[in-house]
């Protein structure tokens, strides 16, 4: 895993977003997993690139998932987020 505090959840230009790319490649590298993150291609932020990495992330996510010991009960995902720069700020769909 990475400190998710590191994130910068109110990234709004490239410089920063890079930052997180970066973040999300040293985690995959710490974890073994093979797979390049083509942060030129994702910081344009063209639909079919993004499109492609969100579906082989989600892809990765159902596969591996199951194996995690533990799984994910007890995870705050919100309050994690809080603890990154401009985690605060970011809105919160509570449905209604």
């Amino acid at each position: 895993s990475s400190p998710m505090s590191r994130v910068n959840w109110a990234a709004k230009s490239p410089h920063e977003y890079i930052g997180n790319y970066k973040l999300l490649q040293n985690a995959f590298n710490k974890n073994k997993i093979q797979r390049h993150v083509d942060v030129d291609k994702l910081i344009r932020a063209k639909y079919q690139d993004n499109l492609e990495f969100c579906q082989w992330l989600k892809a990765f996510f159902d596969m591996t998932a199951p194996m995690l010991s533990g799984g994910r009960e007890g995870y705050d995902p919100v309050a994690v987020r809080n603890k990154g720069k401009g985690g605060k700020t970011v809105g919160t769909n509570k449905g209604g």
